[in-house]
């Protein structure tokens, strides 16, 4: 409240502020109906005169740091007052959607989680958690110790493909690893790479059986 005397200094009247909304002026009607009051007021009567406010809209920035596939909105916007933001859910192969961030080092430990709101511009972050995929190595057939199996490799990694360590197979030789068990497909042997695929992986022994040769001379 502020007092005036009728012929004494006129009234400076406040700037409030407000979360979310920008301050649009005194009015002496509550319906604002009438003419925006100036910096300064006199009056000749007690009197309420009335804060106008408009509401902001705030604008959300998407980084989705690597993403390929579900919602790929680059921006939403809010409204002060109005319908909160469905953030979006995006995919990205061999990983699972760890959430929004508030910062791009992701470290951050604010709820950001829809429905979402907001009170000034900003950029949400997406995280990620790498998926472990497992590498296991099967006899196919053969007998003795296995390479050991690692279930610590995450998509793209490069796999080093190991030898047959103490495998065998009676009246066959080892030709290498595949990924089917009939032995199609592309050949590993000691010192290969492999690419690892979105989903475990199992190698198969491939083994080859030497061909007889008969002699018709004798």
């Amino acid at each position: 409240d502020d007092d005036y005397t009728t012929e004494g200094v006129a009234i400076t009247l406040p700037v409030p502020t407000r979360t979310g909304y920008t301050f649009d002026g005194w009015y002496e009607e509550s319906d604002f109906s009438g003419t925006k009051l100036g910096v300064t007021y006199t009056t000749t009567a007690d009197i309420t005169i009335y804060a106008k406010w408009s509401a902001n809209t705030y604008t959300v920035l998407y980084e989705y740091n690597g993403r390929d596939g579900g919602d790929s909105d680059s921006s939403d916007t809010y409204t002060t007052g109005g319908t909160s933001i469905t953030l979006p859910v995006p995919t990205r192969t061999g990983y699972t959607f760890a959430g929004w961030h508030d910062n791009a080092d992701l470290s951050d430990a604010s709820d950001v989680s829809s429905p979402y709101t907001t009170s000034v511009n900003r950029t949400l972050y997406a995280g990620w958690s790498a998926i472990d995929y497992a590498l296991s190595y099967n006899a196919n057939n053969g007998t003795g110790s296995l390479p050991a199996s690692s279930v610590n490799y995450n998509y793209q990694d490069s796999v080093g493909i190991l030898g047959p360590g103490g495998l065998t197979r009676t009246g066959y030789s080892f030709v290498g690893w595949t990924q089917a068990a009939d032995g199609s497909g592309t050949v590993y042997t000691s010192g290969d790479t492999l690419s690892m695929p979105a989903q475990a992986v199992t190698l198969y022994a491939k083994w080859s059986q030497p061909t007889l040769t008969l002699d018709s001379s004798t």
